[in-house]
């Protein structure tokens, strides 16, 4: 495919039509992003006849909108809300930043350049202590078990963290707690090592103006020691610091990361399949795969 072709049509009347001609990595894509390409670039084209305003007697307007999360998040939203904003008041003016749909800004760099330090990525390198690493027992021997957390049992735990700390989110909070106890109650060896991993959003708000959607891992790592021994505040303190080193920079870094260390990318087609299995299992089904593959 070369190109992305529009109709704008009204009661089954053609009004308008256009083409764009692909740029070499826009080839690339899959159908599923081609699609949605070819709607942003219509709805950039014609956005002046498509955009649904409904002016008031008394002034103001009422704007309706419905977005697919799997196109943009919620900044990119609120983004596009005052880029439509900007064209209701100033009908002549260009929006500032431009909203475009470039998700070639998600690719490698060329060549690609690691500019940060990725933990989510080093496990095994993580793991350089002398200790016996900790092998749980395979999945059916492990219990699963929810635990509910309301204001008082919030409370309650904010109770063990220092008066200096005077706000924190409840997935902070949440997450600190968790990672310290668990380590707790594995009974892990001190010089261990251990890591606390979690998905954050991809950010990627430059002067394109490109407000996509899409997701980085970030982890922070520490011996058992330090975080078992600790209070809760300390923990706190690693996850709160590993989102903050979630930049724009960090993003690219880790797309080259992985583009470096053969994961997927470059606008490859397909999907990922996550799986939890037990290490021999693991092995096993991974010697089973490579047979049919």
């Amino acid at each position: 495919m070369e190109g992305l072709g529009c109709v704008l049509m009204e009661n089954k009347n053609v009004i308008a039509f256009d083409y764009k001609k692909l740029k070499p990595h826009e080839q690339n894509y899959p159908t599923h992003d081609l699609e949605l390409a070819a709607v942003v670039f219509a709805l950039k084209k014609w956005r002046y006849y498509l955009y649904g305003v409904t002016h008031l007697i008394y002034g103001g307007l009422v704007f309706a909108v419905h977005l697919n999360h799997l196109i943009g998040d919620a900044i990119g939203l609120v983004q596009f809300l005052n880029a439509v904003s900007q064209i209701a008041k100033y009908p002549s003016s260009t929006p500032s930043p431009l909203l475009v749909w470039q998700r070639e800004l998600l690719s490698a760099r060329n060549p690609p350049c690691v500019t940060c330090v990725h933990n989510e990525y080093e496990v095994e390198k993580n793991s350089n202590s002398c200790a016996k690493l900790t092998i749980l027992d395979p999945a059916a021997n492990l219990p699963r078990k929810g635990f509910f957390f309301r204001p008082q049992e919030i409370k309650a735990i904010k109770k063990y963290l220092a008066p200096k700390i005077c706000y924190t989110s409840r997935f902070d909070l949440g997450a600190a707690f968790l990672w310290r106890s668990r380590s707790i109650a594995l009974q892990l060896d001190l010089e261990e090592i251990v890591s606390l991993a979690c998905v954050t959003a991809a950010l990627i708000r430059n002067s394109s103006g490109y407000h996509g959607n899409g997701f980085v891992t970030l982890a922070t790592v520490l011996k058992v020691e330090k975080l078992c021994n600790n209070p809760l505040g300390y923990a706190l303190g690693l996850v709160k610091k590993a989102k903050e080193q979630v930049t724009e920079d960090f993003i690219k870094s880790a797309i080259d990361y992985s583009a470096l260390d053969g994961k997927p990318g470059q606008g490859e087609d397909g999907f990922v399949m996550p799986l939890c299995l037990p290490f021999a299992a693991m092995d096993k089904f991974q010697e089973e795969m490579e047979k049919m593959i």
